[in-house]
């Protein structure tokens, strides 16, 4: 459910210290303090491009940007409009959709709409003794009782594009995402 790069330094599959930029800005959970991937960022099916400064960037993106820095440009309405749809299936029951749709109203102002759903079922572990030795981390309990196997994830977004003159565009966007995952 959350797609993960790691640039520097590989004592952790985390990326805490990776500041994460969508159309300039930060994609950090607030309460957690740290990236949470796309989790709740933008639709696939929006994405223009993708930047990457690997290594310390704390002098021009702050101090979280230690381990580097992804910055994600969205597709502009004016330039991409129309719809989209994508449906994919694979193993563990799983099944993501997404849909975007782009309108120019006219020469000065346009929308977009996106949608995304991404449902699957996370490997769980049955056994409570290993066939080597004891253990000790499945005594006592399946990880099936303390854990929700199941991986979900809805975001959507919405924006309002504005071009008063050729060279400057203006937005308002909207982003609603959540999910749940081990």
């Amino acid at each position: 459910g959350m797609k993960t790069i790691n640039m520097r330094g590989f004592n952790s599959t985390s990326p805490d210290r990776v500041v994460q930029f969508i159309d300039g800005m930060d994609n950090q959970a607030p309460a957690l303090n740290f990236p949470v991937s796309n989790l709740v960022g933008m639709s696939e099916l929006d994405l223009e491009g993708v930047e990457v400064i690997y290594g310390a960037a704390s002098a021009l993106y702050g101090a979280n940007a230690f381990n580097g820095v992804i910055s994600m440009k969205s597709k502009s309405p004016f330039e991409f409009p129309g719809g989209s749809v994508r449906l994919v299936a694979g193993e563990r029951d799983y099944k993501q959709g997404m849909a975007r749709w782009a309108q120019v109203v006219n020469n000065d102002f346009a929308y977009k709409i996106n949608l995304s759903y991404m449902k699957a079922s996370e490997w769980v572990s049955h056994n409570r003794y290993s066939t080597l030795q004891l253990d000790a981390a499945n005594l006592g309990y399946d990880e099936a009782d303390l854990t929700e196997p199941d991986a979900k994830n809805f975001k959507m977004s919405g924006s309002v594009h504005y071009r008063p003159t050729e060279n400057l565009e203006v937005s308002y966007q909207a982003n609603y995402g959540t999910g749940s995952t081990v």
